[in-house]
């Protein structure tokens, strides 16, 4: 059976629950007292279900929803419940005819109702989602230089770009451009859209340097822009972008608005112009209101799409509350997928045998964070306890919630999956993994990772006290065996969480 002819179970378990529904609302919700009767209810609802079950197999009712267009599902449903029905009536006229017969329909239309309703909702996380608009794949390319080599542009141009960057930025910006940016090269180019088409109608690699004007609060699909701008800059090209930031928009609304209302304000402005935009449903919506030109970003979030999309971050500068962005072209960009938002996320770490697997977390850092790590890491260095210095990939709740471990909960998950053990080292990032020496990465990887570390036993506050506690106990799990490693050094952990105060940095 083909890929699209698949069987999905989670689609028959949907219409189980569906009659589920309408047999507690119609036979239990009116409370019927003769217990004879709510036996044949619960008989011949269940005979219901069956038979609407077994037509809607021979319809492949459920197969994907996603290889089917919203007609197709609809057609689907309504033969199902005119056989479905038709059945009904004949058990109810000769073989139950004891039965309300308003009942009986009233059931039908409950299930019919709920369908609609889910049907309502997948089409519109489909339309929303863009489910429909297939990720394009990158693949490595060969090293690409620039066209044609560089050459000045006359003054009249070079005024004329200059005159062009003040009256839609200020003379700031010009002078930051000016200082970091070859805006008299042949091989910039300028530009302000907010349409990817006007990139995608470059000429590859004919420019080195690309600068658009507009702010990124104003652009839908922000990572299929960056993308298209790396496939168009030669090797080490320049992007450069703007947006205003989540934290000015907060000093903007603090000081417009009175001390009484300003915090309500705020937090309605984050609904709308940051949460309303992720939201699967309203996505489109959102962007499709002409006066929704607000969208808020974090500083984090726009750093780790242009990590994502393939860029290192080579300077910024606010000017005028605007952050101005100057990246440069490193890779190509990862695999586009479709970014969720929720509570818990899942975090590739090294793990036994050097295999990669998810470690589940509450998350505590914006969107996109975890692809800064590298960046963060060579900007702010270590602090102590072997974390990284003035993080700004964490929010402030997410503060709270590492210091008492709050956001490591999940990982129990790992616990019961096998994937972790309760005492051992902690389960690194790629890049993180790779600061430690080759020797202890090798150690690492003969046992499972866990989730309270020998850290907490003995406190290291450098990278390298860090891999020496480390060593240790993987020294003592080789030749004193890992139950008894692990049985001292879980009491160790415990005597320091519960009577020292220990916790998270």
């Amino acid at each position: 059976m083909g890929k699209k002819n698949t069987i999905r179970p989670g689609l028959i378990f949907l219409d189980i629950a569906f009659w589920a529904i309408a047999i507690f609302i119609l036979i239990f919700w009116r409370i019927v007292s003769d217990k004879i009767i709510i036996t044949r209810y619960l008989i011949s609802y269940s005979v219901f279900t069956g038979v609407w079950i077994l037509f809607a197999l021979c319809i492949k009712k459920y197969t994907s929803w996603k290889n089917s267009s919203h007609k197709n599902l609809l057609l689907k449903l309504f033969a199902t419940f005119l056989f479905t029905i038709s059945y009904a009536l004949f058990h109810f006229y000769f073989v139950y005819p004891d039965l309300s017969l308003f009942t009986l329909l009233s059931s039908f239309f409950i299930v019919i109702i709920l369908h609609l309703i889910a049907i309502l909702i997948y089409q519109g996380y489909r339309y929303a989602a863009f489910m429909d608009e297939v990720p394009p794949i990158y693949n490595e390319r060969k090293p690409i230089s620039v066209l044609a080599p560089p050459q000045n542009i006359d003054n009249e141009k070079y005024n004329t770009l200059k005159n062009l960057i003040i009256e839609n930025t200020n003379k700031q910006t010009f002078e930051f451009f000016s200082s970091n940016l070859p805006l008299n090269s042949t091989n910039t180019f300028l530009t302000k859209t907010i349409h990817r088409l006007n990139f995608q109608l470059l000429t590859d690699y004919q420019y080195d340097c690309i600068i658009n004007l507009s702010l990124l609060n104003n652009i839908v699909g922000i990572n299929r822009l960056f993308c298209v701008v790396n496939e168009k800059l030669p090797d080490n090209g320049i992007w450069v972008c703007n947006f205003i930031s989540q934290e000015i928009y907060q000093e903007n609304i603090l000081k417009k608005n009175p001390k009484v209302i300003r915090k309500v304000v705020y937090y309605w402005n984050i609904f709308i112009h940051r949460i309303v935009p992720k939201l699967f449903f309203f996505q489109r919506l959102y962007f499709q209101n002409k006066n929704n030109k607000r969208r808020y970003f974090s500083r984090t979030e726009i750093f780790g799409r242009l990590a994502y999309c393939g860029f290192e971050i080579v300077k910024e500068e606010i000017i005028n509350g605007v952050t101005f962005v100057i990246s440069r072209r490193k890779t190509i960009p990862q695999k586009q997928e479709h970014k969720f938002y929720g509570l818990v996320i899942k975090l590739p770490r090294v793990g036994k045998n050097g295999k990669l697997f998810n470690v589940y977390k509450f998350r505590t850092m914006y969107p996109y964070a975890e692809y800064l790590q590298e960046y963060i890491y060579k900007k702010n260095n270590l602090t102590e306890g072997g974390k990284i210095k003035d993080d700004i990939r964490i929010t402030s709740y997410g503060q709270t919630m590492r210091k008492y471990w709050l956001d490591e909960l999940p990982m129990c998950i790992n616990l019961l999956r096998g994937e972790m053990k309760l005492v051992g080292v902690r389960p690194l990032s790629k890049h993180y993994f790779s600061l430690y020496s080759r020797e202890l990465q090798l150690k690492r990887t003969r046992f499972k990772p866990g989730l309270l570390p020998p850290f907490y036993a003995d406190m290291p506050k450098t990278l390298d006290e860090i891999q020496a506690s480390e060593m240790k106990y993987l020294n003592d799990c080789e030749t004193k065996g890992v139950f008894i490693t692990d049985f001292k050094y879980f009491w160790k952990i415990l005597v320091n969480i519960v009577f020292k105060h220990v916790h998270s940095n």
